[in-house]
């Protein structure tokens, strides 16, 4: 059947996805995306019963959920037919082949009102096109919607294979941070193939360095459908005998010295009088909110500090602003109850520091040791 696939309505976030499950017997799905989410809009099958062929389909707010059958009426290589004269609106339903990739639908009840489109089919090769073109735009939402909730970006240099980002989370929180560090990064196709599932690339970036020069560089990727969605990326770093890795720069936020604005935050010895029992507790709040912190990975370092005095540990968040830090100081129960006032500075260092985390997990020891 020719309307196997994933189609997109022209113009508009709304699609259709048909699945073969056996003999004749297609199902099919229509969706919007709202927010960089699928919202299912209708669920719709196309199957014999008995020897006839029909068109079944069941919108949540309509009908009272009741599943409503349109008979085939024409049934070709090129044309599909629906309809059930019983019915309020619509009446009859009807897709025309217009090439592989476009087809012409039509839905009308009595009395000539209706309504017609035309859908195309996303092919990987076009969804890959299309995620290319909404990072040029710095549409977030939109690239999130063309990949799996478990998409994989990973990297590739010489023997070396890294995972960037573990899912649609991880991947919008280094989209923004490669946006705020290169508003003038931009990317370019060379050359495009696909083969089944799979699209390859030649990806040409394109920005403006800190001194005012244009540069650029060639990279290969390589991107892994599932479902009609992003489900891996694997991204074939250009080499580079001086050993920059770009793309590491932009994930972690960099500038061209590699580095980047933290906020610091100083804890000190507040002013709250507690009972032993209220003021344990609270600590414990404190050490549970560390690790809240730290998997959302805007805290990138914490720890006391060992002489006894005022100063008792710090804080070194991943974000630009005191004002942004200062939220984030506020969800410690301690800093709200007293037990630490809080001193936040400005401070430039390493972008390397983000890895830390991550580095810390390999060498504590706990209940999954090697």
């Amino acid at each position: 059947m020719f309307l196997e696939g994933l189609w997109q309505r022209e113009g508009k976030e709304e699609f259709e996805k048909w699945e073969k499950s056996g003999g004749f017997l297609f199902n099919g799905r229509g969706y919007r995306i709202k927010n960089g989410q699928e919202e299912t809009t209708e669920t719709l099958e196309i199957k014999n019963i008995g020897d006839k062929l029909f068109y079944l389909a069941t919108v949540s707010d309509q009908n009272n959920g009741a599943t409503v059958k349109f008979r085939a009426t024409t049934n070709t290589r090129t044309a599909l037919v629906f309809e059930n004269p019983q019915h309020d609106f619509p009446k009859r339903i009807a897709y025309r082949k217009l090439s592989a990739t476009e087809v012409f639908v039509e839905v009308t009840g009595s009395g000539g009102r209706g309504f017609s489109f035309k859908m195309k089919k996303l092919t990987p090769a076009l969804l890959a096109r299309d995620f290319i073109a909404a990072f040029n735009e710095r549409k977030i939402d939109k690239m999130m919607s063309l990949a799996t909730p478990n998409i994989k970006w990973m990297t590739i240099a010489g023997d070396e294979i890294r995972t960037e980002t573990d899912g649609q989370q991880e991947l919008r929180s280094f989209l923004e941070n490669y946006f705020k560090s290169c508003p003038s990064c931009r990317s370019e196709i060379k050359n495009l193939s696909q083969s089944g599932n799979r699209v390859t690339l030649t990806e040409r970036a394109h920005w403006k360095s800190g001194t005012g020069d244009f540069k650029s560089n060639d990279s290969l990727a390589v991107y892994e459908f599932a479902g009609g969605k992003i489900v891996r990326v694997f991204y074939y770093a250009e080499p580079n005998a001086a050993g920059y890795d770009r793309r590491l720069s932009m994930r972690l936020g960099a500038d061209e010295r590699g580095m980047k604005i933290y906020v610091l935050a100083w804890l000190k010895s507040g002013s709250a009088k507690l009972e032993k029992d209220e003021r344990a507790k609270l600590i414990q709040g404190h050490m549970e909110n560390i690790g809240r912190l730290a998997e959302s990975r805007k805290l990138v370092l914490a720890g006391p500090f060992m002489e006894n005095d005022n100063l008792r540990g710090l804080y070194v968040f991943d974000v630009r602003t005191k004002a942004e830090a200062a939220e984030l100081v506020l969800t410690d129960p301690a800093v709200k109850a007293g037990v630490f006032d809080v001193e936040l500075r400005l401070w430039y260092g390493s972008a390397a520091l983000l890895e830390l985390n991550g580095i810390h997990r390999l060498i504590q020891q706990g209940t999954n040791t090697k």
